[in-house]
């Protein structure tokens, strides 16, 4: 899974496929936001229906030289026949 900044929509790996599905709720991009924070984002595109929820474990903002915040939970996906799968997943926005 990756959201970009620059407004362009995530980009999921989807069946073996990269897939833009809109976001129909929640957001990604939580620049500074503190450690604890609840992430939460639900995408929507024929066959899929996507939520990711988890929260950000680390954070890294200007008086430390970087900025970036590292995020974990779980990445579930459900396709239109009914197939269902959950994994865990971590990731970092920023530099």
């Amino acid at each position: 899974m990756q959201d970009l900044d620059d407004g362009s929509p995530a980009v999921l790996r989807l069946d073996g496929a990269d897939r833009s599905p809109p976001m129909v709720t929640g957001a990604l991009n939580v620049w500074s936001a503190p450690c604890g924070m609840p992430l939460n984002a639900r995408f929507a595109g024929a066959p899929y229906v996507v939520w990711f929820a988890g929260f950000v474990t680390r954070i890294c903002y200007e008086n430390d030289g970087c900025e970036y915040f590292e995020f974990r939970g779980r990445l579930s996906v459900v396709r239109e026949d009914g197939a269902r799968t959950a994994r865990p997943v971590t990731g970092r926005c920023g530099c």
